[in-house]
C-alpha cells in the first residue's frame, strides 16, 4: 500500500496529500467493533470522486485503498480497544486489553544481553523521531511467542488441490481482515479464470 501511495504521489503530489488528510480524518473516526463481519463505518462512495484522477496510475483504485485502510483501522482498534491515541500520555501506567500481557521493566523480562539491545534500538528510534521531553512516553511491546495453530501447504493461488481452495485465517499463514480479504480476491480471480477457460 505504501508503494501504491508513492506511485500516486509521483503522479499528482497535491492530490495525494489531500487523500492523506482524508485518511487521517477517517482514522480518527473509526471505532472498535464486536460484530462480524465488520461494517464500514466512515467510507461513502462520494468520498472517491475528488480523488478519481489518482486511479489513472498504480495497481489499486482509490475506492479500494479507502475501504482497505478503514478495515485495517477497525481491525487494529478492535484488537487493542483500550489504547486511546488522543489522550494517552504516559507509559508509566498502561493497562493492556490483552489479559496475558504484563507491564514490567525490560531488564526483568529479558536477559541483560537482549534488554540492552532493545534499549539501544528504542533509543535510536526515539532520539530521531521524538523531542527529548517526550522520550518517557515511549512504551515497548516486547516480543512474544504466540502459537496460532496449524498451517497448511497452499499454492500461490490458495489452492490445495485442483479446484479446491483454502483462504483466510484457516490457512494458518496469516491473521487479520485485510489478509483474509486479499486471499479471497486471489482465489476468486483464479476461480473466474478457470470458468473462463472452460467457457470463453
Amino acid at each position: 500500500m505504501i508503494t501504491e501511495m508513492y506511485v500516486k504521489y509521483a503522479f499528482n503530489s497535491s492530490l495525494i496529500l489531500k487523500l492523506r488528510e482524508h485518511i487521517l480524518e477517517m482514522l480518527s473516526q473509526v471505532k472498535p467493533v464486536i460484530s462480524f463481519p465488520p461494517a464500514i463505518q466512515y467510507f461513502k462512495p462520494e468520498h472517491v470522486e475528488p480523488f478519481k484522477e489518482l486511479d489513472k496510475v498504480g495497481e489499486f483504485a482509490v475506492e479500494f485503498i479507502l475501504a482497505a485502510i478503514e478495515l485495517v483501522a477497525i481491525q487494529e482498534g478492535t484488537n487493542y480497544p483500550s489504547i486511546d491515541t488522543e489522550n494517552y500520555k504516559s507509559s508509566k501506567s498502561f493497562e493492556s486489553s490483552i489479559s496475558f500481557w504484563l507491564q514490567s521493566d525490560v531488564n526483568q523480562s529479558f536477559s541483560q544481553l537482549i534488554s540492552a539491545k532493545i534499549k539501544e534500538t528504542v533509543h535510536y528510534f526515539a532520539s530521531r523521531l521524538l523531542p527529548k521531553d517526550r522520550w518517557d512516553e515511549v512504551s515497548v511491546f516486547a516480543p512474544e511467542v504466540d502459537y496460532a495453530g496449524l498451517s497448511f501447504p497452499v499454492n500461490s493461488d490458495f489452492s490445495i488441490i485442483p479446484r479446491m481452495y483454502l483462504i483466510g485465517d484457516c490457512t494458518g499463514r496469516f491473521r487479520g481482515i485485510l489478509q483474509s480479504f486479499c486471499s479471497g480476491m486471489i482465489c476468486a480471480e483464479r476461480v473466474i479464470g478457470e470458468a473462463y477457460e472452460k467457457h470463453p
